[in-house]
């Protein structure tokens, strides 16, 4: 690899896709980044060492043939002298002593391409991959999916066939025995009475079958007989038989359905399209299936599934209660519809928050500035800028909360303990002619929270219960301990049961309607005028319970009021997380940092208000620069800050290295928001330091201030 230009170098490590470069013998002479990352490895581990040796297979799994199709297909390329693409295979990574050891299921997608020296040999094989290992397990799960979907959709359609044919069966078999005993009573002859005796104990066999069959099905069964005027046109529909489980579905008796029109009994079957289809099922001999509501306006409809087949002149109607699938079916779209907007809330906030730093950050500076601090116009802009900044950041705050990116602290807390000062505050905004009035349970359960996030949530609830009583009314705060049961929780995915404490916000205002009520914890709805609200109240609340596990209801009716329920889980026997506090002795110091920022605005930013204090300052744009710029730093290094999420290695990633080779070097994160890098669900780690963005010149400086004068930083 020492022939080969600078420039290629440097593509070659800055690649994204994995990459090695071999010799003819199959010896790595040259790996990048993104391959070493890939595979768990490292630089000095791989380099110079025979590729089959360092990549073996999994013994574990012995049917396993990546390592003959790679020599396979570097072989193909040394004799062909050409390119050559693998299918995607399976091929096992060692994982470090430090992770575990043993292998790591992984399927990768190969490129091997030949390199020519100046006579024209195969000098090098460049082997590029592309783990594909999520891909290939998403398909697989698909597919699992789709073939037990299709397994059941299968054997339903069997079932409800078989169901049918036998019922056909034995209703022509009646028709037939029928036909057979009045021609028999006819004749009047011995014989023949015998005969017909036997055939009548038949029917009745074949009959209480038949009954027995249809009256233990789940299913409700409706067989009609159809009515025709005097041009022989089918105008209704007589009920001959029904079963049990209709009396159930529909509300009445069978002796209020038996003997019957259809119409007279069910008009909807006439207004509603109904007795058409069950006309032409039985001119057409085609079976008819629909799904539709009762009372569909009603948010109890109960939702039914009719499938028709021709029985002679008549019709069987099996009809099943779809209402529970329905009800999964529907929080199943709202759960996905409200994680995709938590997705795209969550990385809108993160760009805002970085704009934000820059933003509030030089307008801090500049109001420092003699200058400007001596101009009263120019004070008063730079005011008016960082209080919208402000404004805004609170915004972004109230979205990240919403997409459960908001970095919380929680610890074991009792909300009665909370109660007390949520009055306090409660009865400064919501006005004299609102009675507030709580309600405080005995021995009430701790819950595991940011004591901060429950006073979040009681405002937001109640500002917006306020709101609902323009003429005044009652607010009404409630506590209690609660057990949710399986069955009330197998409708809701994302609830688990289990103990809970629940905290209840209800208010005596205009109520809201249905349509409302389904859409109350979207980001940025909402029924108030233009300028009175931002959409955002309740969405926090809707965020804040879910980070913390727990679940929320929204009841209420027009022109009576409104109830909100928070569950939060029961906390459990552990202690709570401790953090140690140091109080920064002041803001300057003399020490050196390095500001690893991949947005150019606030990377200048943070380096300048570091400067100004005093601080020895170093940046890099990425992690691959800070460690170059380390590994050429002479002098000592105190404090990295860097970002979290970055191209490439990330900041926790960096910070490992980093540490590895300067043991003693303290470390700050900051972001506008992070996935579970350094924080789980939201849950800082023990011991991290994180400096939320968007942030100024004093936030900065504090904090860092205080990381490098805290032993445990």
């Amino acid at each position: 690899m020492h022939r080969l230009t600078p420039d290629f170098r440097r593509l070659f490590e800055a690649s994204p896709s994995p990459m090695l470069v071999l010799s003819p013998g199959f010896h790595i002479d040259a790996v990048n980044e993104a391959y070493l990352q890939a595979t768990m490895t490292t630089r000095q581990g791989i380099l110079g060492r025979p590729l089959f040796e360092v990549f073996p297979d999994n013994p574990e799994v012995p049917f396993l043939d990546g390592t003959r199709n790679l020599r396979a297909s570097l072989e193909r390329v040394i004799h062909s002298r050409a390119p050559d693409t693998m299918a995607v295979q399976r091929y096992d990574i060692r994982r470090p002593e430090s992770a575990g050891g043993g292998f790591e299921e992984r399927y990768w997608s190969p490129l091997n391409v030949p390199v020519f020296d100046e006579h024209g040999k195969v000098a090098w094989i460049i082997h590029r991959v592309e783990d594909v290992t999520e891909l290939v397990r998403l398909k697989l799960e698909s597919e699992r999916q789709t073939r037990t979907t299709e397994e059941l959709k299968l054997r339903t359609r069997r079932v409800e066939q078989d169901l049918v044919a036998k019922a056909r069966e034995l209703l022509l078999a009646n028709e037939r025995l029928k036909e057979a005993h009045d021609s028999l009573e006819r004749m009047r002859s011995q014989e023949l009475q015998a005969i017909a005796a036997h055939h009548d104990a038949e029917i009745q066999d074949r009959d209480r079958r038949f009954r027995a069959a249809i009256e233990a099905s789940l299913d409700g069964f409706d067989l009609m007989e159809a009515v025709r005027d005097g041009q022989n046109r089918i105008v209704d529909f007589r009920i001959v038989q029904v079963n049990a489980a209709i009396e159930q579905l529909v509300g009445m008796k069978r002796e209020q359905l038996e003997g019957r029109l259809v119409c007279d009994v069910f008009p909807v079957t006439r207004t509603g399209g109904f007795l058409d289809r069950y006309i032409e099922v039985v001119e057409t001999r085609k079976p008819w299936t629909a799904e539709f509501a009762i009372d569909a306006d009603n948010i109890h409809a109960k939702w039914l599934q009719q499938q028709v087949v021709a029985v002679g002149d008549g019709v069987a109607v099996f009809t099943r209660n779809i209402t529970e699938q329905k009800h999964i079916e529907a929080q199943l779209r709202h759960s996905q519809k409200m994680e995709s907007i938590g997705l795209l809330a969550g990385g809108v906030a993160h760009d805002f928050n970085n704009l934000l730093t820059v933003i509030i950050g030089y307008a801090n500076l500049l109001s420092d500035q003699p200058a400007v601090s001596s101009d009263p116009r120019m004070s008063n802009a730079l005011r008016s800028i960082m209080s919208a900044g402000t404004r805004a950041a609170e915004l972004t705050g109230q979205l990240l909360t919403f997409a459960r990116r908001q970095i919380v602290q929680p610890r074991r807390v009792n909300l009665q303990e909370l109660i007390p000062e949520a009055e306090r505050m409660l009865n400064r905004i919501i006005g004299e002619d609102i009675e507030l009035k709580t309600y405080k349970s005995q021995n009430l359960w701790s819950v595991f929270i940011d004591p901060g996030q429950v006073n979040q949530i009681i405002m937001n609830l109640a500002v917006n219960a306020r709101d609902a009583m323009p003429r005044g009314g009652k607010l009404i705060i409630e506590t209690g301990n609660v057990v949710l049961s399986p069955e009330y929780t197998r409708n809701l995915s994302d609830v688990a049961p289990g103990e809970y404490v629940m905290l209840a916000v209800s208010d005596t205002g205009h109520g809201m309607s249905e349509s409302v009520r389904q859409r109350v914890f979207e980001p940025f709805f909402t029924t108030k005028e233009v300028g009175k609200g931002t959409g955002l109240g309740l969405a926090t609340v809707y965020g804040i319970v879910k980070q913390a596990r727990g679940h929320v209801t929204c009841y209420s009716e027009v022109n009576t009021g409104t109830t909100f329920k928070v569950y939060l889980p029961r906390a459990g026997d552990e202690a709570s997380p401790g953090e140690a506090r140091v109080e920064a002795s002041g803001t300057r110091g003399n020490e050196v940092v390095l500001i690893v920022e991949d947005e150019t605005m606030v990377r200048e930013f943070a380096a300048q208000s570091l400067s100004e204090l005093g601080y020895v300052v170093h940046t890099a744009a990425q992690a691959q620069d800070a460690l170059d710029k380390v590994a050429s730093l002479q002098g000592p290094l105190h404090l990295l800050l860097t970002d979290v999420v970055m191209p490439g290695i990330s900041g926790k990633q960096l910070a490992q290295i980093l540490q590895g080779q300067r043991p003693g070097l303290k470390v700050l994160y900051s972001s506008g928001y992070t996935p579970n890098v350094i924080v789980h669900h939201g849950v800082l780690d023990r011991g991290v330091q994180f400096l939320p963005k968007p942030y100024s010149p004093h936030e900065l400086a504090a904090k860092v201030r205080q990381v490098l004068d805290w032993p445990g930083a």
